[in-house]
């Protein structure tokens, strides 16, 4: 009943909207970038490279489809191997899907900056050690300023400012939850 209810509704929508199923085939359109935070297509750009270097030609479109298929194998099978864990009890399920996600978005073909905070919600909630919490304070920071805005027919100077409020706010932040964790008597640092 669960499946004919979602196969309706995915038809009424596609009929509605006059999208016809062009949707299905659009998902793949992200491959097309070549992000730089993806380990498998920066292998892939750079064996390219190399063997334009070497005078063997461009190859780095078929190169690519080799390198990013070897990610997504190993990203599923460190994922099946996480839900194996998780069924033997060997780590908790959070822990598990923390460990997953984090896995595919390391071998997943397109990564943007904010696709690591799938992995890190998850681990959040399972990974309770010092070493995991300053790692994810500093990639969150980071990325706060990699990922801002910039330009967007912002009057000159704006985006200064967003850079110094995110900066002010970032270490207010840090000084609050400070204080705050000082005052109810819990050991900041271990």
């Amino acid at each position: 009943a669960q499946l004919l209810l979602l196969a309706v509704s995915i038809a009424a929508v596609t009929i509605i909207t006059g999208i016809d199923i062009g949707w299905i085939f659009g998902q793949g359109g992200a491959a097309t970038i070549r992000s730089w935070l993806s380990a498998t297509t920066s292998v892939g750009v750079g064996a390219g490279f190399l063997g334009m270097l070497l005078g063997l030609g461009d190859h780095t479109e078929a190169i690519l489809s080799v390198t990013r298929t070897v990610g997504v194998i190993i990203a599923a099978g460190f994922m099946l191997r996480m839900l194996y864990a998780t069924f033997r009890g060997a780590i908790h399920p959070v822990g598990g899907l923390g460990v997953s996600t984090f896995a595919l978005v390391v071998f997943f073909p397109v990564v943007q900056p904010w696709y690591i905070l799938w992995a890190v919600l998850p681990l959040a909630a399972w990974a309770n050690r010092r070493f995991f919490r300053m790692a994810v304070m500093i990639y969150s920071g980071l990325m706060s300023f990699i990922v801002l805005p910039r330009g967007l027919g912002l009057p000159p100077g704006t985006v200064f400012v967003i850079y110094l409020a995110a900066v002010v706010t970032f270490v207010a932040l840090i000084a609050a939850g400070w204080v705050a964790l000082r005052r109810s008597g819990v050991r900041v640092l271990n």
